[in-house]
């Protein structure tokens, strides 16, 4: 007779929204003209190297700082998995 131990492992991917920051892109020229996809592509490879909206130098506290920084107001989880993972003891 074997000996089995049973792990239980559970995964699911967590979504945050957070309070919104208000920019100006007359503070952004790097934005004036952009499309609205084109303002979040950059903002997502960019905004940890750009000035916050409070007017810090770069890289002291960025723009990507504060919008972290915001209060959290709705956290949804999804695509909960659950499986077991054994190993056998002989």
């Amino acid at each position: 007779m074997a000996k089995i131990k049973v792990f239980y492992t559970e995964g699911y991917n967590t979504w945050i929204v957070k309070e919104p920051i208000e920019i100006d892109t007359a503070d952004y020229t790097e934005l004036e003209g952009l499309s609205k996809e084109e303002i979040e592509k950059y903002l997502t490879k960019n905004a940890d190297s750009m000035k916050s909206s409070e007017g810090d130098e770069p890289n002291s506290y960025s723009l990507y700082d504060e919008c972290f920084d915001q209060d959290e107001i709705r956290t949804k989880e999804y695509n909960n998995e659950v499986s077991f993972q054994i190993e056998l003891e002989n």
